[in-house]
Order: structure tokens, then C-alpha cells, then sequence
């Protein structure tokens, strides 16, 4: 029975989706089941999605989650990674190494809510454009190599949003595709900040065309 494991942040999790918004804003405790990783296992006959992914979340912690879960994926399922904001990062704390909880998120719209948070001072005194598109690219070498150590082949790995310097990073034999949902937006969700399920589907239809027989 082959799995799809999928990864990411809010957009992988389907945040503002019907089935995945508390309120007005907030997410659901759950990742949606009418977001694209959802569609794509239904779409190439996968017999279960594990979504790993986490709204506002960091390229920084989607390695760190996949490094804690990747025993969980066996040779023939198949892994999609949507590389989120490069701006991004996260502070892994005391117990991480077990725990995908143990870590501070560090985010632009954090900083600009409370001028006194770490995420404030990261971006004050820090944070550089050339130093996390650099850095990004050493996660998406890591996660492929510690996946294809592990005997894992099937892996696609989409470009973070707004992000077009990356693919000069990556190297030919990682299954790079330079699109992401955000450019596939044709409407939006409930909280109108993420795409909607037109979009989703979209994107979905998409990733069968382009890599479909690759993934199944």
C-alpha cells in the first residue's frame, strides 16, 4: 500500500479551507482534506496522505520534521516537499530531537505584532536574503539525500513562493519543479488570505500532468 507523505507550510495544510479554518483566521487542528496533497492521493490512487505540513511554519522546521519522521516512510511511498518563505526560520529548542513542538517560530508578521519578540530582533539584527536563500538550498540537499539514503526515490520538491533564484541552487539530480500554489491562485479561502479549493485543485491537476507517473 503506497503512502504519500507530504510537507510544507499553511498551503500545504490547507488553512481557510472549509474543513480547515476556526473562526475567521485561525486553522483548523487539522490539515484539510480538500487541500491539494489530499487531491493528488485521491487523483493517483494513493492508499493514505500523511500531512506533516504547519501553518506559518519555516523551511527550517519542515527539515527538522522530516528529519524526526522520515521512518516512517517506506521505499515505495512517495514524498512531496513544498518549500515555504525563504524569509522564514525557527528556533529549535531544548527536547526538538524528539519532539516536533520544542521550537519557537520566527516570522515577519510576529515581528510586526510585537516589537519586542525574538522574531523582531531576528529581522533587526540577522536576517539576510542571500544568507537564507543559501541555507534553503542546504535543506533541500539534506532532505533529499537523507530520503534516497533511505531508499526513497519518489520525491518532488516545489519552489518556495516568490522565490525564483533557488533553482540556481539545486542540483540536476533533485526533482526540482519551479511552480507553487500561489501562482495557480484563482480564488480564495474562507479567510480570504489562502488559496481556495479552485485553486487547490488546480495545482493538484497540475503536479498529476507534469509529475503524476513519477510520484505513483
Amino acid at each position: 500500500m503506497t503512502k504519500l507523505f507530504a510537507y510544507g507550510c499553511s498551503y500545504t495544510y490547507g488553512h481557510g479551507l472549509e474543513d480547515c479554518i476556526i473562526g475567521k483566521f485561525e486553522p483548523g487542528l487539522k490539515p484539510s482534506k480538500l487541500g491539494y496533497a489530499s487531491i493528488l492521493g485521491q487523483k493517483l490512487n494513493f492508499s493514505e496522505v500523511i500531512n506533516y505540513s504547519r501553518p506559518g511554519t519555516s523551511n527550517k522546521w519542515i527539515t527538522h520534521a522530516i528529519n524526526l519522521t522520515s521512518k516512517h516512510i517506506s521505499k515505495n511511498d512517495a514524498v512531496i516537499v513544498q518549500w515555504t518563505f525563504i524569509d522564514r526560520s525557527a528556533i529549535l529548542r531544548k527536547g526538538s530531537h524528539t519532539n516536533l513542538n520544542n521550537h519557537e517560530p520566527i516570522g515577519w508578521w510576529r515581528a510586526q505584532e510585537n516589537k519586542q519578540s525574538l522574531s523582531a530582533y531576528y529581522y533587526e539584527h540577522i536576517y539576510d536574503r542571500a544568507d537564507h536563500v543559501q541555507v534553503t538550498s542546504w535543506y533541500v540537499k539534506f532532505v533529499d539525500l537523507l530520503l534516497k539514503s533511505q531508499g526513497i526515490t519518489k520525491i518532488l520538491h516545489t519552489s518556495p513562493p516568490k522565490q525564483l533564484q533557488m533553482k540556481n541552487f539545486i542540483p540536476d539530480n533533485i526533482t526540482w519543479w519551479e511552480e507553487n500554489i500561489s501562482k495557480y491562485r484563482i480564488d480564495s479561502a474562507q479567510d480570504s488570505e489562502h488559496p481556495g479549493p479552485k485553486s487547490h485543485e488546480l495545482f493538484a491537476n497540475r503536479i498529476v500532468e507534469d509529475y503524476g507517473d513519477y510520484l505513483k
